[in-house]
């Protein structure tokens, strides 16, 4: 039994430091790239959705209500303050074509 025991991967060197796992390592690449292919065609409350969802597949649990509510305002309000500034840009935008 020791020696199976040895033979497998330490997380804890000498030092008391601790080594991300390859299983976790695996989770944050799959959420990086879940999160870039849902928010590849920009930021928005679909977007948002999209990946909230990829990352309760990838993790195995639904976030709480309050990330959807905090996400849903977020893109919200960032999609209001972008209408606002591109409305008040409209007309200089349209003198240049």
């Amino acid at each position: 039994m020791q020696r199976i025991l040895g033979l497998r991967a330490r997380v804890a060197d000498d030092t008391g430091t601790t080594t991300p796992t390859p299983l976790f390592l695996a989770y944050v690449s799959s959420l990086a790239l879940s999160g870039a292919a849902a928010l590849r065609g920009g930021v928005s409350a679909d977007a948002m959705a999209d990946f909230l969802l990829l990352a309760a597949l990838v993790s195995g649990t639904v976030p709480p209500l309050s990330v959807w509510v905090g996400a849903f305002l977020w893109s919200t309000i960032v999609f209001a303050i972008g209408c606002l500034f591109f409305m008040s840009r409209e007309r200089e935008f349209a003198v240049r074509l």
